[in-house]
């Protein structure tokens, strides 16, 4: 008897079970009509483009991950999931710890030269500025527009440089780095030596810093894939390199002496020392 009443409640929960799973939800009628909502499901402000015959769309994902959702369509009503465009949020230390709201906020996606670019504002993640006391301060991050300045694909060398304040100085933006700048064969008597924020694929190849102040030689504020070749500096300068913010990635050091500097190398607010490779 106990074997009979398991059997029939058995039953009874599948057939319960069963009714309540829904259908995947279809906002194309067949028909050339449609009914809303075209996405029935938690895709918060969403952007849309259209590249050729394809529309793609991209959403918040707030402190979710995988992040940054990517969908395509070929008609603005039947969408598909095709990727994601983070894998992991910045910054790491922050988002490794559960909580509610913050992240990924409103991106937006554009199509520029073969080549898309998906930018969003996030509030957790500021751009640590120069000052007289290093920290990482609140800074507004503008989403990408016509009026949005690009800086890349530039080659200077042969450069004598007496008495500027700087030797190399590049700021881009969070949003937009200056990005593939190649600088090289230069002797650069300043205050201060190189300075480099917010950059993507700089190469500085045979350059002299004989600058007053060396705390550090050469400055380094959350970029990335950046090349230093033969870099001379002042014997007994106190720091050569400072590496900053942890979206520092790939800096590359060669044919360079660190044994002339009182220290090698300074990391701070997040940047990881296995990134700088010698």
């Amino acid at each position: 008897m106990k074997s009979v009443l398991i059997i029939c409640v058995a039953l009874v929960y599948n057939n319960v079970f069963a009714q309540t799973i829904s259908k995947a939800w279809i906002a194309d009628n067949g028909n050339g009509t449609y009914k809303n909502p075209i996405v029935n499901a938690d895709y918060s402000d969403p952007d849309a483009i259209r590249v050729g015959d394809d529309y793609y769309m991209v959403s918040s994902s707030f402190t979710h991950i995988p992040g940054l959702p990517i969908l395509h369509s070929k008609d603005l009503v039947n969408w598909k999931l095709i990727g994601h465009a983070l894998k992991r949020q910045p910054p790491f230390n922050h988002f490794s710890i559960v909580q509610h709201g913050g992240g990924v906020w409103a991106p937006s996606i554009r199509y520029f030269n073969n080549e898309f670019y998906i930018y969003y504002p996030d509030p957790e993640d500021p751009v640590p500025l120069s000052g007289e006391k290093r920290e990482l301060p609140v800074v507004e991050v503008k989403p990408v527009d016509e009026t949005t300045p690009v800086f890349k694909n530039f080659y200077i060398s042969n450069v004598f440089c007496n008495g500027a304040a700087k030797g190399i100085f590049i700021r881009g933006l969070p949003e937009m780095h200056v990005k593939d700048i190649v600088l090289e064969n230069m002797v650069l008597k300043t205050t201060k030596g190189i300075d480099v924020q917010e950059a993507s694929g700089i190469s500085f190849r045979n350059i002299k810093i004989i600058s007053d102040e060396t705390n550090p030689v050469v400055d380094i504020l959350n970029s990335d894939n950046l090349s230093f070749d033969n870099i001379t500096y002042k014997d007994g300068s106190e720091l050569l390199f400072r590496v900053s913010g942890d979206r520092i990635k790939n800096i590359k050091i060669k044919n360079t002496n660190p044994a002339q500097a009182k220290e090698k190398l300074l990391t701070e607010f997040g940047a990881d020392v296995k990134e700088i490779k010698w």
